[in-house]
Order: C-alpha cells, then sequence, then structure tokens
C-alpha cells in the first residue's frame, strides 16, 4: 500500500473480494438497509450491490465510494483488520470457529448436526476445519432448523445470534394475528391492553375476545377448545356468523364464562 496526500492508496492492494463483500453485506444489515436501499445511497442499482456483496468486484473505486459514504474504515473493509465501528456488536471469529461453538453448546456431534439441518457430516467437518467456505445456504438451513442465526453464523452479528428476525419469522407473524398483537403489547408495555379490553364489552363477540385474551389463548388454541376452524373464531368474534346453542356451550365451558353474560352482558 502506497500513500498518496495522507490517504491509503488502495489500487496497489489485491483484496479477498468475497470477504469484503461479506463485509459490505455486515454494513449494509447493521445499517438496516435492504440491496435497494444501498443502492440508492451509493448512486447504482440493487444488483450491483447484491453483485458486490457475492464477491463479484466493481473496483477500488467503488471500496472508496462505499466507505466514504457508510462512514467506515477503508482499511477494515478491504482486510478486516482495525476499528469498523461496528466491532461492539461483533464476533470476530470465523464462521467455523462460531460453527464449532454453536454445535458443542447444543451438544451435538457432526454427524447429529448433519442429520438435524438435512447435509452431509463430511460438509460440516470440511467447513470447520476451513478447508471449504461456509455458504450462505448451510447457514441459511441452520437458521431454519435451530433458531441460529445466518447472519451470526456468516458474519458474526451478536444481535442476530439467537432466535433471528428472519423472512421464516415475518411470514409466520403474517399468518399468525394473535402473536403478532402479543408482541405489539410486549412493545407497547402492554399500554395499550386495558384500552383494548375496555373497548369490547358492546357484543357477544367482543366479549367472546375479552374473555379469550384475558383466559391467555389464541385463536388457534380456543378454536381447538371449541373444536372449530381458527377462522370461525375469528368470524365469530367480528359478529359474522350466529352462534348456535350447542356452539354456546361448549364456549361458555372453554372460557369459564356465564352465557348471561356473553349474550347479554349481563352476570359477568
Amino acid at each position: 500500500m502506497t500513500v498518496n496526500n495522507g490517504k491509503p492508496e488502495m489500487t496497489n492492494i489485491t483484496p479477498e473480494y468475497a470477504a469484503i463483500g461479506q463485509r459490505m453485506r455486515l454494513i449494509r444489515k447493521r445499517k438496516n438497509l435492504t440491496q435497494r436501499g444501498m443502492g440508492q445511497i451509493l448512486g447504482m442499482s440493487g444488483a450491483t450491490v447484491c453483485q458486490n456483496e457475492n464477491g463479484v468486484f466493481s473496483g477500488m473505486k467503488y471500496l472508496e465510494h462505499f466507505a466514504e459514504k457508510m462512514q467506515i474504515s477503508r482499511n477494515w473493509l478491504l482486510t478486516g483488520e482495525g476499528e469498523s465501528g461496528v466491532e461492539k456488536s461483533l464476533d470476530q471469529r470465523t464462521p467455523a470457529q462460531r460453527l464449532i461453538e454453536m454445535r458443542q453448546d447444543m451438544g451435538l456431534s457432526q454427524t447429529a448436526l448433519s442429520r438435524k439441518i438435512g447435509v452431509q457430516s463430511t460438509s460440516i467437518s470440511l467447513i470447520e476445519h476451513e478447508r471449504i467456505s461456509m455458504s450462505a445456504k448451510f447457514a441459511q438451513r441452520v437458521e431454519d432448523e435451530l433458531g441460529i442465526g445466518a447472519d451470526w453464523l456468516l458474519y458474526g452479528d451478536e444481535s442476530q445470534k439467537r432466535w433471528p428476525c428472519s423472512g421464516r419469522m415475518i411470514d409466520y407473524l403474517r399468518r399468525h394475528p394473535e402473536e403478532r398483537r402479543k408482541i405489539w403489547m410486549e412493545m407497547r408495555g402492554n399500554r395499550d391492553q386495558d384500552m383494548f379490553l375496555s373497548k369490547t364489552d358492546d357484543n357477544p363477540g367482543n366479549r367472546i375476545r375479552t374473555a379469550r385474551i384475558k383466559g391467555g389463548m389464541n385463536q388457534q388454541m380456543f378454536a381447538r377448545k371449541i373444536q372449530v376452524q381458527q377462522s370461525t373464531v375469528s368470524r365469530i368474534e367480528n359478529g359474522d356468523i350466529h352462534i348456535t346453542d350447542d356452539m354456546m356451550q361448549r364456549i361458555c365451558e372453554a372460557l369459564g364464562a356465564d352465557e348471561n353474560w356473553i349474550r347479554h352482558g349481563e352476570n359477568e
């Protein structure tokens, strides 16, 4: 490396492009940016950002531009050495070392781990001995099956080590509104819960919802108790279907509630 006007001259360095791409991706993730969003900041397409993160290198000027826009060390971006501005949240070991730690913490042999994530045990051995690199697909298998974040395995992002907020989790929450409600209440410190419950005492469906929530049941659990589909519970609570006498009996038993209170708001 030479120095030009007090700045490192980067064009004389031959970087390991794949490792640089991983560091670029890590910076983007830590700044909560999509590839498209990063591209808008850098003045290029999201596809170009994706290519660089995968080691398809756009040149040294791109690296300098990236480092300047992201306000990170150019030397760290090139070599992984020194301070980058994100070290406090990063595990600086290699992916192989993190994989070994994870496997040992879980009490798994290489063979047992291979069965859980559906890969050959020889692949795990090669990764742990750093004879081959850990692929994003491998890390994603670990995340999906064991709840250990792919971004922690690949890049050392400690905030994503356990129970990562991945696309799989987001898809699950989209399908389970009751789970979203619980998380929302926790995020809000339960400040909204009393207000929510106080507004739901004006018809049978809302009173059923109130009793169900106070009983700590989501719609799926309640549906099993009264022997109907979850969609039927939703329709009951929204007042979209008539509650038969037989169904009302099952609802009262499941909630431990009085029928007169559910139907008319009396004798709570």
